[in-house]
């Protein structure tokens, strides 16, 4: 021994960066940011997360294991095609999940996430105005309602409310042509009903919510 400090390594995780890639991809395509039909490049997509290519392939493996993304061969991936009845059938059980997560929330939710939900449904319905910043109100929506879910600290509701939107979040999409086509009140209404702590209101106002999405976009998806 010389007497000098040996720098001390850690081994690098790169479990997490794999981690991190996949929750970022399934967030986007749960958020609407990719229709459905829509083709992606591995290289594409690692070149927006700066990333190389094999954390996007174990990502997009798991999301195909979940039926988020289909696989081509030697094409990259696919966002899958959904048809009308697929989607009514998601739409039955979004507003019976959705609706029991923001009940169990109702008595759990603390007032400074609900003081974040007010400021966050302020910011959307001024991004609601603008037409061309529907991709910022799509994601912000999906944050919205997640921060929700998350206050009824569930431990089985919120991987089975992840897969639904997995599944129909793609045709959110549809705000791209369109503009944010929503109801106003509807957010305050479930805030409302968390302040109060009452349970079947909370319910109600969030699946009239999730109801009025689902009837925008069974009224102009191609399906």
């Amino acid at each position: 021994m010389d007497g000098t400090i040996q720098p001390v390594l850690q081994r690098v995780d790169t479990a997490t960066l794999h981690d991190r890639v996949y929750q970022e991809v399934r967030r986007a395509i749960m958020a609407g940011l990719y229709a459905p039909g829509q083709t992606l490049s591995l290289n594409q997509i690692s070149q927006v997360l700066g990333t190389s290519v094999m954390p996007v392939r174990e990502a997009l493996r798991r999301l195909a294991a979940e039926r988020a993304v289909e696989i081509l061969p030697k094409r990259g991936v696919q966002i899958p095609a959904i048809t009308r009845e697929k989607y009514a059938e998601l739409g039955r059980v979004r507003l019976h999940m959705e609706g029991m997560a923001t009940e169990i929330a109702a008595p759990t939710i603390t007032s400074s996430e609900l003081d974040a939900l007010e400021i966050a449904c302020d910011e959307m319905n001024e991004i609601a105005l603008d037409p061309t910043k529907w991709q910022a109100y799509v994601v912000r929506n999906h944050e919205f309602h997640f921060a929700i879910y998350r206050g009824g600290r569930p431990h089985v509701l919120l991987p089975i409310i992840e897969s639904l939107w997995l599944q129909s979040g793609p045709l959110l999409s549809l705000y791209r042509e369109r503009g944010v086509v929503k109801k106003r009140g509807l957010h305050e209404a479930v805030i409302a009903a968390l302040r109060a702590r009452d349970p079947v209101a909370a319910r109600i106002a969030m699946q009239r919510d999730v109801q009025n999405g689902i009837d925008f976009i069974s009224s102009v998806a191609p399906f």
